[in-house]
């Protein structure tokens, strides 16, 4: 029919013109603002998160929050920063192979108190809850396991300093010093 021969037409059309790249022409690409060892952080992550963390602050702040007293540059300057050291830590505890169970996400959002009304996990806080927060149920069970890498990660770094025997006898020295 006359339909078909119209899109044909425009494929040999943009394929002439265009070449297969034309393709991409009509895709909706998120531009990268950040590539770390091959792992691209997406202009709308930036932005996702950036929301999350002005939500951050106004929870934290209550009603004295004042938005407008933010440097949008500088915030998402300083979210940019941490998006590239948390998949720097991820990619790391990857690496050494950390992981976090299913049971384990599970357990750690069933336990949150955000979650929670009376003690017990509530279905229809938890979605609301994360909804809120911009995420699919999904998302956030992702977000929760990430997170629950990073703290094996941070737990496994510091928890296994070693200090010798110089390092020691220097520090009780610098505090038992009396000073006139």
């Amino acid at each position: 029919g006359l339909g078909f021969k119209l899109i044909v037409g425009l494929l040999i059309l943009v394929l002439a013109v265009f070449g297969f790249g034309g393709f991409n022409l009509f895709a909706n690409n998120d531009p990268q603002v950040a590539s770390v060892n091959g792992t691209d952080i997406s202009q709308a992550q930036l932005i996702t998160e950036t929301q999350r963390e002005q939500q951050r602050m106004a929870a934290q702040f209550g009603p004295d929050f004042d938005a407008s007293l933010i440097d949008p540059a500088a915030l998402q300057g300083q979210v940019l920063n941490r998006l590239i050291s948390q998949e720097l830590l991820l990619q790391k505890a990857n690496d050494l192979g950390i992981g976090a169970s299913p049971t384990a996400v599970g357990a750690s959002i069933r336990n949150n108190p955000n979650f929670q009304i009376a003690g017990e996990f509530d279905e229809e806080t938890y979605r609301r809850t994360v909804q809120l927060l911009g995420f699919s149920p999904q998302g956030f069970m992702a977000e929760t396991e990430r997170a629950l890498k990073l703290e094996q990660f941070s737990n496994a770094v510091t928890q296994s300093a070693v200090i010798t025997d110089w390092e020691l006898r220097n520090t009780a020295t610098f505090l038992n010093q009396k000073r006139d």
